[in-house]
């Protein structure tokens, strides 16, 4: 579970940095290469620590049988449509929008929704893990609590089989 929360503090910082430098381009006066490499770095991040290490991460806390290719092909097909929404919307709807003007909002939006979702994410995480925890310990004191009353454990249950 530490994993997992440092993952997804890195995809919130990633996603954060994103929209902050998206959302304030005019104050920060950046030249175009810096801001799109800046801009570039954040996602990249974000999604590096999510596609590749948060499902196997995920998958080894909650102990959920599988692999991770499932998740990453999922993701993948939910990024690539998202892409050509963007691109048909853009387009279709509002061709005559700066495409500068356009990235630029629209990347500073996604990546609010984006720190919001995973902080969210995080929070809902951590006590989904700590509930099963108590579970389990519940249901381990349970079976000591059992085993004390049937007399010791293995050899009675034996007897009275």
């Amino acid at each position: 579970i530490k994993v997992l929360i440092v993952l997804l503090g890195l995809v919130v910082a990633g996603t954060a940095s994103m929209s902050f430098i998206s959302f304030n381009y005019d104050l920060l006066q950046l030249d175009a290469i810096t801001w799109l490499f800046l801009q570039s770095l954040c996602l990249y991040i974000a999604y590096l620590c999510f596609q590749s290490i948060f499902f196997d991460r995920f998958i080894a806390c909650f102990k959920i049988k599988g692999n991770v290719g499932f998740f990453i092909v999922t993701i993948d097909f939910i990024g690539y449509t998202g892409t050509v929404l963007v691109l048909m919307f853009k387009e279709f709807e509002h061709a005559e929008i700066n495409w500068l003007e356009f990235y630029n909002l629209l990347s500073g939006y996604v990546g609010l929704i984006c720190t919001i979702a995973f902080t969210c994410s995080m929070i809902y995480l951590i006590q989904r893990y700590k509930r099963e925890k108590q579970l389990k310990k519940g249901q381990e004191s349970e079976v000591a609590v059992g085993l004390k009353l049937t007399g010791g454990g293995m050899k009675s249950t034996l007897s009275q089989i």
